[in-house]
């Protein structure tokens, strides 16, 4: 499974939820293991995607530790 996260400061934020691609719709979290995840990496890829080009997201994307 893949999480998608943002730099904020020193630290990072996770992608939480996306229930539309409005800012409203997007949740981000502190804690990791609060994150959502994707199950492959092409819809992490494409979300991360979308995220960047409608709101300038600069997306990492990673392994989730239960999926490892």
């Amino acid at each position: 499974r893949y999480a998608l996260s943002i730099s904020h400061g020193d630290s990072k934020r996770f992608l939480a939820a996306v229930y539309d691609l409005t800012h409203s719709g997007i949740l981000f979290t502190d804690i990791e293991e609060d994150a959502c995840s994707f199950v492959t990496i092409d819809k992490a890829v494409a979300v991360a995607r979308e995220l960047n080009s409608l709101h300038g997201y600069d997306i990492g994307i990673s392994v989730t530790p239960d999926a490892q």
